[in-house]
């Protein structure tokens, strides 16, 4: 009798254990940004299914077009308000056109996209990360359609 006490109180013990030391999956908050570190002002239009959804004017050292991702692992505008493209244009007509899953965009180069973690997106508190756009960017921009 004495033996079935002790297994019923270590199971019991077993499955507390288990249920409160279960590790959940750790997802977290972010806030999004685009920030123009140039000395020029920036257009920011988002798109999805090739519909303007969305239009921003940013000044020299400026930041819109936020967007808060919630329980989420990754850091892409790809999550924001389902956008698809996002295209950023200069004074003079030249920028940037960066569209999800098409490789002959006018995008900043391979792998620096709005649509993953990379070297432009700048981590400037806990869970806040802003896409830079620099001046460099400016000068390299490309002709747009």
């Amino acid at each position: 009798m004495r033996l079935k006490i002790i297994n019923s109180i270590f199971i019991l013990f077993s499955l507390f254990l288990f249920f409160s030391c279960s590790q959940e999956d750790k997802y977290n908050d972010y806030r999004l940004f685009i920030r123009n570190n140039t000395n020029q002002v920036l257009q920011i239009e988002t798109f999805k299914d090739n519909i303007s959804i969305n239009m921003a004017t940013l000044q020299s050292n400026g930041a819109g077009l936020e967007c808060n991702l919630f329980d989420v692992r990754l850091i892409s505008y790809d999550l924001c308000d389902n956008i698809d493209s996002i295209k950023f244009v200069f004074p003079n007509g030249k920028g940037y056109l960066c569209s999800i899953g098409d490789d002959e965009s006018l995008c900043f180069g391979n792998e620096i996209t709005p649509w993953s973690l990379n070297e432009k997106f700048i981590n400037t508190s806990s869970n806040i990360y802003e896409f830079t756009i620099n001046q460099e960017d400016y000068e390299n921009a490309n002709d747009l359609p």
